[in-house]
C-alpha cells in the first residue's frame, strides 16, 4: 500500500512528517501545542523535501543536525526542509511559553 505525498504532512515547528489523518487525530507527537484542527492547518504543510527516519532523537547525528535530537523528540519520518512558517504568530508565541523554540525550518528562501 503507498501514500502518495498528498496524505502526508509537515510539521512547522519539528518537521515531524505523519499521514494527514494521524495529525488530525492525535496532533504532533512533538509538538504538544499542536492538538485541534485549526492548530494541525495552521503549523502544518504539504510542502516540504526530503525526508530522514530518525530511530534514536537523543544519539543521533542527523537528529543533532536538523535540530531535533533530545528528549521531546519522538521516533519517526522527519522532513529535511518544510516550506513555510505557522500562518499565526499565537502559535510561536504559545510554543515559548510551553518552552519550545520555533526553528524556520524553509529553505527555499
Amino acid at each position: 500500500f503507498f501514500l502518495g505525498m498528498s496524505d502526508l504532512l509537515a510539521c512547522m515547528f519539528c518537521s515531524l512528517v505523519k499521514e494527514a489523518s494521524e495529525f488530525y487525530g492525535s496532533g504532533c507527537d512533538n509538538c504538544k501545542f499542536i492538538k485541534t484542527r485549526e492548530a494541525v492547518e495552521d503549523c502544518t504543510t504539504r510542502k516540504f523535501n526530503g525526508v530522514i527516519a530518525v530511530n534514536r532523537p537523543k544519539e543521533s547525528w542527523v537528529a543533532r543536525w536538523q535540530q531535533i535530537s533530545g528528549k521531546r523528540y519522538v521516533r519517526g519520518t522527519y522532513a529535511v526542509s518544510v516550506k513555510g512558517s505557522p500562518a499565526k504568530n499565537k502559535y510561536i508565541q504559545e510554543a515559548e511559553r510551553m518552552g519550545y523554540r520555533y526553528i524556520n525550518r524553509d529553505q527555499s528562501q
